[in-house]
């Protein structure tokens, strides 16, 4: 079975496999059998604006719309269960936006990527109390989660004097943050 990674957007910007439609697309297509779970796991956090090639706004192409879009495309192998659960990993960053579904894609209202990381992860959590409402009778369960504090290479379009000071706070306070070794 084919794994999406990374595809080329126009400009030869790179961009996560999940933000264009058609390499979900292609894996459900080859999909077979039954899904006991699918855990949509969220792939890019305060990215600098870019687009996919459909036009749409990076953040939530990728963290929002090829996760949908692959829940759906196998919502009959989840079905085919009869006790699936769909995980959605979001953030304490939905806090940051609602969804603007009037502006989804930043095209009248200036970017921020705070917000619109914040608009992703607040469509995720929506997502899985949707999802769960209208799936419940075919079996499938989908649950939003918030993985805690993890020091990963999600924070790379940070200011750098801003991840040492938010590093330092927590340190400073014993907060839990994980690692990818944890």
């Amino acid at each position: 079975m084919r794994r999406p990674g990374t595809c080329r957007a126009p400009g030869n910007a790179s961009i996560p496999a999940w933000a264009d439609l058609a390499s979900v697309d292609a894996l459900v297509a080859d999909w077979r059998g039954p899904l006991h779970i699918l855990v949509n796991n969220a792939g890019v956090m305060s990215a600098p604006r870019a687009a996919t090639p459909q036009g749409w706004e990076l953040q939530f192409a990728t963290n929002h719309l090829g996760h949908f879009g692959l829940a759906v495309g196998l919502r009959d192998a989840l079905a085919a269960d009869g006790s699936a659960r769909i995980v959605v990993v979001s953030s304490s960053g939905h806090g940051s936006s609602p969804v603007i579904f009037d502006d989804l894609f930043f095209a009248r209202r200036p970017y921020d990527a705070g917000v619109a990381d914040g608009q992703s992860k607040t469509a995720n959590v929506l997502f899985a109390v949707e999802a769960t409402r209208r799936w419940a009778a075919d079996g499938i369960t989908a649950n939003a989660l918030m993985p805690g504090g993890i020091w990963t290479n999600l924070h790379r379009h940070w200011d750098p004097a801003a991840l040492a000071a938010l590093k330092a706070y927590v340190a400073a306070n014993g907060l839990p943050v994980k690692t990818l070794e944890h």
